[in-house]
């Protein structure tokens, strides 16, 4: 409901988006979604949280007290203003704030950024704030999706698919909405659909993959308003003429239900109905050693 409610995820005015969430979208999401989070948790509770944890700890081990490392979620616990109401008590007078979304979308690193300025718009006295807005060509993220997916030997596969979460057509530049677009805007212009290719790009190149070994898709959408091509669309028509194919999905940094469900459980099945054979997914960077040497990396570009 939280999520659904803020004004970066649905475009809407407040009236408008409420009534939309509370009598069309949450009465028929509600037990699809309790049903999904069910199959996600495990025996230490959300993954995300989890690994948010981990990533956190091994972090603040890496800094060895050259600042302190906090980890919140935009919606979940612990929440930013929790957190952040803790960090004002403690007095910090600088703040570097890395939203953990590869590619910039005002639904996702926006609404994070507005989470936090609102929350430090209460402190005694405003803090000197740094924000990453985004890391999807940074070289150690790069490099970690890298090693992750080299670990499935992609060698074996006849395609690798490249799925990012897609957007609300609305929420990308006019030019971008075509299927056909394959946007080459600079990604200067925090153009979503731009930096998922340059993400594609860059891991292509890393894994020396000529550009008929791979294919960049879009998943997780509400509507067909959304970014194209979609994932389960171009699988269902890979199944048929690849028959083995290794899912990655660089716009996620740990598993969560787009990863482990979707691409886990439900695209496999989908896939292999519809004719393939070989299907597997790539684990997320989670708490993989040069993922969270990445972060440190995008941080000390800040502090």
């Amino acid at each position: 409901m939280q999520f659904l409610s803020d004004r970066h995820v649905i475009r809407m005015p407040w009236l408008c988006r409420q009534l939309l969430v509370r009598l069309f979208i949450v009465p028929f999401r509600v037990s699809r979604s309790a049903a999904l989070y069910r199959q996600l948790w495990t025996k230490d509770g959300s993954p995300l949280r989890f690994y948010l944890e981990k990533l956190c700890d091994q972090l603040q081990e890496r800094m060895e007290g050259r600042t302190d490392v906090w980890g919140a979620m935009t919606y979940g616990k612990p929440g930013v203003k929790t957190v952040m109401d803790n960090m004002a008590q403690l007095g910090y007078r600088q703040l570097t704030v890395i939203p953990l979304f590869p590619q910039y979308a005002d639904s996702t690193t926006g609404s994070a950024e507005a989470h936090v300025i609102r929350q430090i718009a209460n402190w005694p006295g405003k803090p000197e704030l740094k924000i990453v807005r985004q890391f999807h060509d940074h070289p150690l993220f790069i490099d970690a999706w890298i090693d992750r997916i080299r670990t499935y030997h992609p060698e074996r596969y006849q395609q690798i698919v490249f799925s990012f979460h897609g957007l609300p057509l609305s929420h990308l530049p006019k030019a971008c909405r075509s299927e056909n677009c394959r946007c080459t805007h600079p990604v200067t212009t925090s153009c979503y659909k731009a930096s998922c290719y340059a993400t594609a790009d860059k891991l292509a190149s890393g894994l020396e993959l000529t550009t008929d070994r791979f294919t960049v898709t879009f998943q997780s959408r509400l509507s067909k308003h959304w970014m194209r091509p979609f994932t389960d669309e171009v699988l269902k028509r890979l199944a048929s003429e690849k028959k083995s194919v290794l899912v990655a999905a660089p716009s996620f940094i740990a598993d969560c239900l787009e990863t482990s469900v979707e691409l886990g459980m439900e695209y496999q099945k989908l896939f292999l109905e519809n004719g393939g054979s070989d299907y597997n997914w790539v684990e997320s960077l989670n708490d993989h050693p040069k993922w969270v040497a990445a972060v440190e990396a995008i941080a000390g570009d800040c502090i």
